[in-house]
């Protein structure tokens, strides 16, 4: 037991106070300094780590047994000194741990009533629902639901900015057949009428037919039709047709063209035909268009030639007997191929030949569709011809006794074509 606080010897500094107690039977001694709480030992030592504590009296004492390693200081209750324990379990009583979540998340662990994870994911959904608050109303909780037309900000008129035009979205309808979307994203009815290729087939009769055209539907060749060196070539127009069949006759071994020709226009003029040509793989022919000068018997040939391949060709001839001077040959569009006999030498789809006076030149075409035209040759108009008085079919069997066919849906004098180059 600890002895009462009293002055001892040695005597304690100015302004500091002697102590004196007992520990494990040995007698201890110090002073403290009331201002400080500082203890030095003057004789005897204390207990290394020791808890002091007092007793109620003028004594004060440490605690015997310091405790191990993880034990806590324990109050045993009123009269009794604390000591060193072991901590206790803890008094909870939780048994259950649950989480709940929005619909559109689902949760997989829950409850937990031992231990475990809680996981938490998204939950499978119908198809083309969009989540979103409501679709009308007042502010909500978002749902999956399905879009409806406010949600995508539509218009009736859209603009060039997307942005502001439904944000790429195709404006609503107009319910009128008169109108048209234009350029700037509004509808609007056009301004006059569509371009005729946009009316009409090419093959479909013309609204405005002149006389110099013909479908050749009657049955007989028209009386607008004369021949320039006929010999044996024949032309049949079968009855309940379209079309027109021409027959070179038997070659005889040497340039002899057939012509079938119609007075042109005096003034500028284009004419269209389509046609092909029906070649002897074991001939030379020519079939197309012809332009004509009745005056001196000249002539240009513009068509198809079948001369060991197949070919686009501009002729220029003196007469139907003479040798011609060739102004443009394309044989590279067609290929090497050789046709099969009895197909048409361009194939199952018949091709367009153009001829146009501009006033100054002869500019020739082709199109495979009538409606788009490629520019083949531009000539000046008095370059060979000093008239263009006739214009018509031509067509050649070189090689004696054997036949050329040429066959023609329509011709027609158009009043402009769409050239693309």
């Amino acid at each position: 037991m600890a002895t009462n606080v009293s002055n001892t010897t040695p005597a304690a500094p100015a302004g500091k106070v002697n102590v004196k107690w007992q520990t494990d039977g040995t007698n201890a001694s110090a002073y403290v300094d009331p201002s400080g709480g500082t203890v030095t030992a003057t004789s005897g030592v204390l207990t290394a780590h020791a808890v002091v504590v007092g007793n109620g009296s003028e004594d004060i004492k440490t605690i015997a047994a310091l405790g191990t390693a993880g034990q806590v200081l324990t109050s045993n209750g009123a009269g009794t000194d604390p000591s060193f324990q072991n901590a206790g379990a803890g008094s909870g009583t939780v048994t259950s741990v649950a989480l709940t979540v929005p619909t559109e998340f689902s949760v997989a662990g829950s409850p937990i009533t031992t231990s475990g994870t809680l996981a938490v994911s998204k939950a499978n959904q119908s198809a083309n629902l969009v989540y979103a608050g409501p679709s009308s109303g007042g502010a909500a909780a978002p749902t999956f639901r399905s879009a409806v037309e406010a949600d995508l900000s539509l218009s009736n008129v859209t603009t060039n900015n997307v942005s502001t035009s439904a944000h790429g979205f195709a404006p609503i309808l107009p319910n009128d057949a008169t109108k048209f979307l234009n350029g700037t994203g509004a509808y609007t009815s056009p301004g006059g009428a569509l371009p005729t290729w946009l009316q009409v087939h090419p093959d479909n009769y013309p609204a405005s037919p002149t006389i110099y055209d013909d479908e050749f539907e009657e049955g007989s060749l028209s009386v607008q039709w004369s021949w320039v060196n006929q010999g044996p070539a024949t032309v049949t127009v079968p009855s309940n047709s379209t079309w027109m069949y021409m027959d070179s006759g038997a070659g005889t071994g040497g340039d002899n063209k057939r012509i079938l020709v119609e007075t042109l226009p005096a003034t500028t003029w284009i004419f269209v035909a389509k046609l092909h040509l029906y070649p002897n793989l074991t001939n030379f022919g020519w079939g197309g268009l012809g332009v004509r000068d009745s005056s001196s018997g000249k002539f240009i040939f513009y068509g198809f030639g079948y001369n060991n391949n197949l070919r686009l060709t501009v002729d220029t001839y003196a007469s139907p007997t003479s040798a011609g001077s060739n102004q443009m040959t394309q044989s590279s569009w067609f290929g090497t191929v050789t046709p099969s006999t009895g197909t048409p030498a361009f194939g199952v789809v018949q091709k367009y030949l153009a001829i146009q006076n501009d006033g100054t030149n002869l500019i020739y075409y082709i199109s495979l569709n009538g409606i788009h035209f490629f520019k083949v040759l531009t000539q000046t108009n008095n370059a060979f011809l000093t008239n263009l008085s006739q214009i018509g079919f031509v067509i050649d069997g070189w090689t004696t006794s054997l036949h050329e066919f040429l066959q023609c849906d329509w011709i027609r004098k158009y009043t402009s074509i769409i050239s693309v180059n």
